[in-house]
């Protein structure tokens, strides 16, 4: 599971005083710390941001699920006001800082060209964790679908609108395989209709430039 963020939701002398705050933790345990304070710091940044229009939203959304199943297999994601939470297992050949690079520099370039966003649009920076075990999947899905409403973006799973799209889904007789293959055929049929329904020049550019920047 990963998180980033957009570029200035974090001031960095606050970072800074995290981590000297954490020091006396062992490095695993002090990432473990940085990352629950940064997620909890960023719910409550819910003001304007450009993660706010539907539109960028949704692109960022067309941006993870435009390799699902091809490079990696995406389980859920959320796309909030500040960060996106993306929990995704990665295909052979395929390494989880170069799958990041490719949703960030796409989707950064496409929303200072098409909606006039500010360099740079996201953080450098970006935060993961390894899942230990099934418990611990279904730990992440739940914290991905709860994460609008902690938030106070909407009252229940699945209502968060543009503001927070995600996709979250609990299957609990499957194990883990089953779970993956179920998803990957719905995530195709999403974006299969998404791009029916978009112009063919946008599809192109969203083809190309994804190919470019892996």
């Amino acid at each position: 599971m990963v998180t980033f963020r957009l570029a200035g939701t974090l001031p960095p002398d606050v970072l800074d005083r995290w981590r000297q705050e954490f020091n006396y933790l062992s490095a695993t345990h002090k990432k473990t710390a940085l990352r629950r304070r940064l997620e909890a710091y960023l719910d409550q940044e819910t003001k304007d941001t450009p993660l706010r229009n539907p539109q960028l939203a949704a692109l960022v959304e067309d941006a993870l699920l435009f390799f699902a199943d091809t490079r990696y297999h995406l389980h859920a994601w959320v796309v909030m006001p500040t960060h996106v939470h993306v929990l995704f297992t990665q295909l052979a050949g395929h390494a989880v800082s170069a799958i990041i690079h490719s949703w960030k520099s796409f989707t950064a370039h496409q929303a200072v060209k098409r909606f006039g966003c500010s360099v740079p649009f996201w953080s450098q920076d970006y935060f993961d964790r390894f899942i230990r075990n099934e418990r611990h999947f279904t730990a992440a899905i739940a914290y991905i679908e709860a994460n609008p409403v902690k938030a106070g973006l909407c009252q229940r799973t699945g209502t968060g609108g543009s503001a927070a799209r995600m996709r979250g889904w609990r299957m609990d007789s499957m194990d883990m395989n089953e779970r993956v293959n179920v998803n990957a055929a719905m995530l195709r049929q999403r974006f299969t209709q998404r791009r029916e329904a978009q112009a063919p020049q946008w599809v192109a550019a969203l083809s190309a430039t994804m190919a470019r920047v892996w």
